[in-house]
């Protein structure tokens, strides 16, 4: 439970950030999540802000595998079990507010 708690905390914050234009705006989430890797919240976060072409900003932090102490890169996968419900339930939303 706690996994999809922070699988679908980090949706929502990927969500909001690709609402951002400014990369340092960007750099205050990304003091948050260092502190909720290192509480030892999550074990990683990784996010990609891009646009249709190409890839705007990156970030990636944590660990892959926490007890070999690997850390994540860009190869990393993660599972993702239902977030997409998240984003259905809230374009559901702002059609229901048109």
């Amino acid at each position: 439970m706690k996994l999809l708690v922070s699988i679908v905390t980090v949706a929502v914050f990927i969500f909001v950030f690709i609402t951002l234009q400014s990369k340092s705006v960007m750099k205050k989430p990304e003091d948050l999540f260092k502190r909720e890797i290192h509480k030892g919240n999550t074990p990683s976060i990784q996010y990609f802000y891009f646009s249709k072409d190409s890839i705007i900003y990156s970030y990636k932090d944590g660990y892959a595998d926490v007890s070999l102490r690997r850390a994540v890169d860009f190869n990393t996968t993660y599972n993702a079990f239902s977030v997409n419900n998240t984003f259905t339930a809230l374009a559901i939303m702002q059609l229901a507010e048109k």
